[in-house]
């Protein structure tokens, strides 16, 4: 349970109801543009610009924290740019008038093949945790990577998707990833993934509570509101 909210759960509807209230750019016509490359530079931010971030979401097996000098200090720094990625996956949901929640829930029912309702934040940590094993995508082995076992690869391919979906005209100039070599999917698939991703990535891997997380990233905005900085996370 969050140490900010005590007992009461956050709503993912109430954090997505507050993004209007946390953003002051107004959107333009290539918006989506802009924010794919937000979200793209928050990650690379979280996984490099601290040091080995990237480290915290190794296989299991490779146990890469015994390669950082100070994990918990590494963790603390990462956890900023992975509440900044949340904010945006529910911008985009805003954006596009769609609701994020309902997309969490598809998202696990596409995976789990079964129906689990995520009202808060923490019922999406709780259920990502237990059913990480059944996040998965195809890999170039011909088998299938999931969330549990390769945090980092799943991630970065879910984070991959969604800013391929945001921008689809640029996928003829990037790199043949395997993520290139997927068809466009539509948008509500990959955001409620990437959201599910990022949930366990800012606990399993970053030690934090999702919901301190996005209690903290609205107070941050927030407060930058009336520093008169614009609120993009």
């Amino acid at each position: 349970m969050s140490e900010i909210l005590g007992e009461i759960p956050y709503p993912l509807d109430d954090f997505q109801a507050s993004i209007a209230l946390t953003r002051n750019d107004p959107p333009t016509p290539d918006w989506q543009r802009t924010y794919a490359g937000y979200i793209r530079g928050e990650m690379l931010e979280a996984l490099y610009q601290h040091g080995p971030g990237s480290l915290l979401l190794l296989p299991q097996g490779f146990n890469g924290q015994q390669l950082i000098e100070n994990p918990t200090e590494l963790k603390s720094e990462v956890q900023e740019e992975l509440g900044d990625m949340l904010w945006f996956g529910f911008a985009v949901a805003d954006q596009y008038g769609e609701n994020a929640r309902n997309m969490c829930e598809q998202s696990f029912m596409r995976h789990t093949g079964e129906h689990i309702s995520i009202m808060s934040f923490t019922d999406l940590q709780k259920y990502v945790a237990q059913y990480a094993g059944k996040f998965s995508v195809p890999n170039k082995f011909g088998t299938v990577t999931c969330l549990q076992d390769n945090p980092y690869y799943v991630f970065t391919r879910f984070v991959n998707r969604l800013t391929r979906s945001m921008e689809p005209q640029a996928a003829a100039s990037r790199l043949p990833t395997a993520t290139e070599s997927e068809a466009v999917l539509p948008l509500p698939q990959v955001l409620g993934d990437y959201l599910n991703a990022v949930g366990f990535v800012i606990s399993a891997c970053a030690g934090w509570d999702v919901e301190d997380a996005a209690v903290f990233n609205t107070q941050k905005l927030m407060e930058r509101q009336t520093w008169g900085k614009n609120a993009g996370a």
